[in-house]
């Protein structure tokens, strides 16, 4: 019988692995404030310009540094396109170059998105997010990410964490 440790060793990739899953029309939710899955941003932002990738949307809930490099390494927004739920200071600079744009909603009703039949549709392809490193019964927490990264992570099509 597998552990929940060799199940995750198993399935364990690297950042680097986990961008080049990603594929043009996707839609990626990154995790909430302090769980922006910075690692793999990076590997994502290195892909930029890559011939064939294109219209990947991103979205974000209240961004925070370091700034995304799939913003800054796609200023022509070729492949990415950077969208945030929640407009912090960093999201409201990247708009006012046009590298963000908002999707404005209250915040309580994220978990309304998160978990109702009715915004299937809105509905990421993947979540992405940091989280705490596995504890012993294979569960990861999301911190501070706790109020809409559980629902959005359990309608996603795929999770990398």
């Amino acid at each position: 019988m597998n552990t929940f440790l060799e199940e995750y060793k198993r399935k364990l990739i690297t950042a680097e692995q986990a961008a080049r899953l990603i594929q043009s029309n996707d839609i990626i939710e990154y995790g909430m404030f302090a769980t922006k899955p910075v690692d793999f941003d990076v590997a994502l932002g290195k892909r930029a310009g890559e011939p064939g990738l294109e219209n990947v949307s991103i979205r974000g809930t209240g961004g925070v540094l370091p700034i995304p490099e799939v913003i800054k390494s796609d200023p022509e927004q070729k492949s990415f396109q950077y969208f945030s739920w929640f407009f912090t200071a960093l999201d409201r600079k990247a708009g006012d170059f046009g590298l963000c744009c908002h999707n404005p909603f209250n915040y309580h009703e994220a978990t309304i998105l998160a978990y109702s039949q009715d915004f299937y549709k809105l509905w990421p392809d993947v979540w992405v997010a940091q989280t705490t490193p596995m504890d012993k019964h294979g569960c990861f927490n999301f911190g501070l990410g706790n109020s809409h990264n559980r629902g959005v992570a359990w309608e996603a099509n795929g999770w990398l964490l």
